[in-house]
């Protein structure tokens, strides 16, 4: 199984249930991949996207994968304005 979010995880009202959902939703050893928007130092120009005080941290996003019940964080390198946080759902 694999649940794949693309650019929407910075939209969700209540990102802990939903990650609870999905986990309750993927088999054991499955896979859920974010990809969202980065936010980006004060420095760097945003040339797309939502405002940069809508956007979530890649480090919170990962932390709130671990607490609804997935591992083996990676995040996927290559991305300018944008992460991609791939985890398994803890068997």
């Amino acid at each position: 199984d694999v649940a794949m979010l693309g650019m929407v995880y910075h939209e969700l009202a209540d990102r802990k249930a939903f990650l609870r959902e999905v986990s309750r939703l993927l088999a054991p050893g499955g896979t859920i991949a974010i990809v969202d928007w980065a936010v980006l130092p004060p420095d760097v120009e945003r040339t797309m996207g939502p405002p940069v005080e809508e956007r979530v941290p890649v480090e919170a996003a990962g932390q709130e994968l671990e607490d609804s019940g997935f591992s083996a964080l990676r995040v996927v390198p290559g991305f300018r304005e944008a992460y991609c946080l791939i985890a398994m759902k803890k068997a």
